[in-house]
């Protein structure tokens, strides 16, 4: 089992990746990773900012990995002028199945 990391090493860790200060910040990290491990996961991470527009394209996700249940409600049914996930129903902003039937 890993040692975990003193305060000095994991402030040399951030000093080479700034953009992990903000989410480590609070958190108690002695005894969590090493420091080999921890640097592997910062040399292997890329941050939202780190994204240009268009970057992740379905090609790049995995079969299944994006489902309803992963999308935030705001971008579920949203207004008839608003684009979004439109869910299965009868409801105002929802897309009607296929064998949906008027009486």
């Amino acid at each position: 089992m890993s040692r975990g990391i003193s305060k000095a090493e994991l402030s040399s860790i951030l000093a080479t990746c700034p953009r992990l200060v903000g989410p480590l910040r609070g958190m108690v990290m002695a005894g969590f990773l090493s420091k080999a491990e921890l640097a592997t996961l910062v040399a292997g991470s890329v941050g939202t900012t780190d994204l240009a527009n268009g970057a992740v394209t379905t090609a790049k996700l995995a079969d299944g990995a994006v489902t309803a249940a992963k999308v935030h409600a705001d971008y579920k049914d949203g207004s008839a002028a608003t684009p979004s996930l439109r869910t299965l129903g009868n409801g105002a902003t929802q897309a009607a199945a296929g064998n949906h039937t008027h009486t």
